[in-house]
């Protein structure tokens, strides 16, 4: 992990998912891991404000978790691109991660395909 950074995520990320629904003690786990992994000064807690429901009591236990641990928190506003016109690269991420997610599944399941 040397020279790498790595931030804890969207707030579909493992540790804000697991602080929304309510188990801090996972999140916090989680979160000493990443930290264990790549380093005081390079993990850092993620926090956006995008307007959307339940967003600023989610940063408000982002950063108590942060402080509790002593990381750094960086603010994104979850951008994905530095250039507007490079959004199409982004919808490309986003559409084969959600293939991967539900489409692959359901796909093996009724034998449609195989990794065999």
């Amino acid at each position: 992990s040397e020279g790498v950074i790595c931030l804890s995520g969207c707030t579909q990320g493992e540790i804000s998912a697991l602080i929304a629904s309510n188990r801090y003690d996972k999140a916090k786990k989680s979160a000493e891991l990443y930290l264990d992994i790549y380093g005081e000064n390079n993990f850092f807690i993620e926090i956006q404000n995008n307007l959307v429901k339940g967003n600023k009591k989610l940063n408000k236990q982002m950063i108590a978790l942060g402080d509790e641990l002593g990381i750094e928190i960086v603010a994104t506003n979850n951008v994905h691109y530095n250039i507007q016109k490079n959004h199409r690269i982004n919808d490309v991420l986003v559409s084969s991660n959600i293939i991967h997610l539900y489409m692959i599944p359901i796909l093996i399941e009724e034998k449609m395909i195989s990794f065999i």
